[in-house]
């Protein structure tokens, strides 16, 4: 309920920071890593190419693969640079009001936000920044005193996802998919009984006018900001 929020729908501390516990389990190799606690940071990108090394199948890990593999932390002590200082993120959900991205690098954590809808712009979904070591509940945005460090973590989030423009890339795609994956599914194929009986699951304790209502709304809404225009059906049938 930090930041009172719920689930893991950010990328706050709470959300994304979750431990990797690794057990060498009759690997003689490793005995001397057990209980041995690293600081460092990780992704669930990483557990690929560490499971691939541990089983002496380097050779298969993919080209494109963007994790690393960890094995290093757990034999010796990796030298300064060989291994990534930063772990970036990012999420995309029916349960988000629009996508966000993080780069969490040293004592710093970058979120930004998709603003592909225009209500979901810039000057309202401003860039966060956060020293998650003096400020552990992400508690004082400290961006606009910041400005360059934002601007290289920035870059270096986008050079993980693509490059220049990337993040804006994803998020447009995402928006657009999300709501095609809904109007095909609800406002398509499913008839009224179907649609409202899918909601009421979900949303129980509204009443059947107050559901179609929302429902039919947020379809047209999102219709003409995807399609430039409204969608065949009406908003109440």
């Amino acid at each position: 309920m930090e930041h009172r929020m719920d689930y893991k729908n950010s990328l706050y501390e709470p959300s994304a920071r979750v431990p990797l516990v690794i057990t060498p389990f009759n690997v003689p190799s490793l005995t001397s890593a057990i209980g041995k606690v690293i600081p460092n940071v990780s992704s669930h990108i990483d557990i690929l190419p560490t499971i691939l090394d541990l089983a002496q199948a380097s050779h298969l890990i993919p080209p494109k693969a963007r994790g690393q593999s960890l094995l290093p932390y757990l034999t010796a002590s990796p030298s300064a640079g060989s291994m990534r200082d930063y772990v970036a993120a990012e999420y995309h959900s029916n349960l988000g009001s629009t996508g966000s991205f993080m780069l969490r690098q040293g004592n710093y954590k970058l979120i930004t936000f998709g603003h592909t809808l225009p209500w979901f712009n810039a000057t309202s979904y401003v860039d966060m920044l956060f020293d998650v070591t003096l400020d552990p509940f992400e508690l004082t945005n400290i961006a606009s005193q910041n400005p360059d460090i934002v601007k290289a973590m920035f870059t270096t989030l986008e050079t993980e996802f693509g490059g220049q423009g990337s993040l804006a890339a994803i998020d447009s795609l995402q928006m657009t998919r999300n709501y095609q994956r809904f109007e095909a599914f609800f406002a398509n194929n499913a008839s009224k009984a179907t649609l409202l009986k899918e909601f009421e699951s979900t949303f129980g304790g509204l009443s059947e006018e107050t559901l179609e209502t929302l429902v039919y709304r947020w379809i047209w809404w999102m219709g003409n900001q995807t399609r430039g225009g409204p969608v065949a059906r009406p908003i109440r049938q």
